[in-house]
């Protein structure tokens, strides 16, 4: 029984897969509550499914890129149990899962971006052909990916609630531990180690030593 997570977002979420379909799923929005709702979410939906820990086999979570912290949470959390468990514990990044997504529902053709709010007034971004990352992940800001030779193309993610004059045509999505899951299963998204994705620079840092 494989468990995926994704916590890249304020969108926490968590999915069962048993090699076939997905066989449960639980999605919470949080405001910097990542870590006491990621928990929470696992442990209903393991309850829900009659599942024991012990019979997990394999975990996945979302690599990012996304809010530092939600995403170091998953990552501890994902590494954790799996450590607890004697399994393996693998990473997808979160927009190749979301293009995966995508393409599986319908929502777009052969070329597509796939586009997250990263605050600070900047997107993160990939591009993907035929199911392939090209380009990406990126932090740009939001008038880059309309300026560009490609900045018709058909956009994927959660954008146009931020940036609605600049996004009007967005076919909405979000990350998804059911989507990480299909990924996986189905070897369609490049899978890494549980490793933080970052694609610019945290927005808390640490002091530098005053020079006296």
């Amino acid at each position: 029984m494989l468990l995926a997570l994704d916590t890249s977002t304020d969108l926490v979420s968590v999915a069962l897969h048993d090699g076939t379909s997905v066989v449960g799923e639980k999605v919470n929005a949080v405001e910097r509550r990542h870590a006491e709702t990621l928990t929470v979410l696992i442990d209903q939906l393991l309850s829900d499914a009659r599942i024991e820990p012990s019979e997990l086999t394999r975990i996945v979570v979302g690599t990012g890129p996304g809010g530092f912290t939600g995403l170091r949470v998953g990552l501890v959390t994902a590494r954790t149990l799996a450590l607890a468990l004697h399994i393996p514990c693998d990473g997808i990044m979160t927009l190749d899962a979301m293009a995966v997504a995508a393409r599986e529902r319908g929502d777009v053709e052969s070329d597509f971006l796939v586009a997250l709010d990263a605050r600070r007034r900047e997107v993160f971004w990939a591009r993907y052909v035929d199911g392939v990352r090209v380009d990406g992940p990126r932090a740009d800001a939001p008038q880059t990916l309309r300026t560009q030779s490609w900045g018709g193309l058909p956009i994927v993610g959660n954008i146009a609630h931020a940036y609605p004059s600049i996004f009007d045509t967005v076919i909405d999505a979000a990350p998804s531990a059911a989507g990480m899951a299909l990924a996986l299963v189905a070897g369609s998204g490049e899978v890494t180690g549980p490793d933080p994705v970052y694609v610019r620079t945290p927005d808390a840092t640490e002091p530098k030593p005053v020079v006296r």
